[in-house]
């Protein structure tokens, strides 16, 4: 039993714990934004490549291309008839940049009866290659992380 005088025992250096911090570079949160970063800068320069010379040209042809479509909707011109002007306001958007890592990244299709199915394009061609770029780019950001 302690008595009222009595003091509580003084701990030695020995005994305490010190939390020795780590270093800011060594923190997950601090890994997530670069590799964040990393990846939002290497994509944005990846468009940037990716953007046609003639982009300004391109878009006055979607701007034309849209505005006879909507002016022949507005004409109440008959659904076939609207189909080509649909189709080439679709191909100037499509034109208008590429992606650029299509050929680098690829995802499985789907099927119906056949499981391999999904690793054929939809052109036919096998799409193992892109399946490993995504696993190796997938494998490197989050090994690194």
């Amino acid at each position: 039993m302690m008595t009222a005088d009595a003091s509580p025992p003084v701990p030695s250096d020995d005994d305490r714990v010190i939390a020795v911090p780590k270093a800011t570079w060594n923190t997950e949160d601090w890994w997530a934004i670069a590799l964040g970063g990393a990846i939002l800068l290497l994509t944005a320069l990846a468009v940037r490549l990716a953007t046609p010379a003639d982009l300004p040209e391109r878009l006055q042809a979607l701007s034309a291309a849209e505005a006879a479509y909507d002016s022949a909707v507005d004409a109440g011109t008959p659904a076939d008839e609207l189909k080509p002007l649909r189709k080439d306001v679709e191909d100037r958007q499509a034109a208008l940049a590429r992606n650029p890592v299509k050929a680098w990244v690829g995802k499985i299709g789907s099927w119906s009866d056949n499981p391999a199915k999904a690793f054929e394009s939809k052109s036919g061609g096998s799409i193992h290659r892109p399946l490993m770029y995504t696993f190796g780019i997938l494998l490197l950001l989050f090994g690194v992380g």
